[in-house]
């Protein structure tokens, strides 16, 4: 009984296209009862109810990502994530990042779409971290340790001004033209507001530590101290 209500609930498209038949042997009248029930008008339209409350949670959201979109491709967008197997979670912080990396696969890259999206991504999850952020005592700087990226921090690139280019997503106004000059934005749980403009030297330290690296081996490689230390005071770094 056990495996042919796993089966039941594996026929519903938001499965993510799992094989309700996996590590399941029907005999010849339970899958003929499957393939009668899956044709069904009851089950169609218990699908469609799941399908529209899937969708309706991700817009609930209010999600900027999503409300940046037009309507045909958020439809599609949306759509595509539901049978993939997201919309079900009913923990908000987990399904937003997971619908915001989905979306974040599917733009050009580089544009100002999936800029906006990784803003909007980091930016929940440093909020998300930001109420129980401790940032490290000053005399651990001095300790050889291991320093990596922070988990709920990142930079996000933008290719001209960040205000303008939001704004103009946000009002559906053209975009302002491709700037070659990038405009580096740091997102950490410490930083009040959660986001301000990286330095250079900020940047090439996020940019070399996608490895994590000892401590006293980034100033070694002439890494800006000051710039380590305040990375790791508001989250943007972190000890491993």
């Amino acid at each position: 009984m056990l495996d042919f209500q796993t089966a039941l609930t594996r026929l519903a498209p938001t499965t993510g296209g799992l094989d309700p038949f996996r590590s399941f042997r029907p005999g010849d009248a339970e899958r003929a009862c499957l393939e009668v029930l899956r044709q069904s008008a009851g089950f169609r339209f218990t699908a469609a109810v799941q399908h529209s409350w899937c969708a309706r949670r991700a817009v609930n959201a209010g999600l900027l990502a999503l409300s940046i979109m037009r309507g045909d491709a958020r439809r599609r967008l949306l759509g595509a994530w539901i049978r993939s197997g997201g919309g079900t979670s009913s923990l908000f912080a987990a399904e937003a990042d997971a619908l915001l990396e989905f979306i974040a696969e599917q733009l050009p890259d580089p544009s100002p779409e999936l800029a906006v999206c990784r803003f909007e991504q980091l930016t929940l999850r440093a909020n998300d971290a930001a109420s129980s952020f401790t940032a490290p005592d000053r005399p651990l700087f001095e300790l050889r340790r291991i320093v990596r990226q922070g988990r709920h921090a990142g930079v996000v690139l933008f290719h001209g001004e960040p205000d303008m280019i939001l704004n103009a997503l946000w009002h559906r106004k053209p975009l302002p033209d491709f700037s070659p000059e990038v405009t580096p934005l740091l997102v950490a749980p410490g930083l009040k507001p959660v986001c301000r403009i990286a330095s250079r030297h900020e940047l090439e330290l996020w940019n070399k530590l996608a490895v994590p690296m000892v401590s006293t081996a980034l100033q070694q490689d002439r890494c800006s101290r000051d710039a380590i230390e305040t990375m790791l005071h508001v989250g943007a770094l972190e000890f491993a």
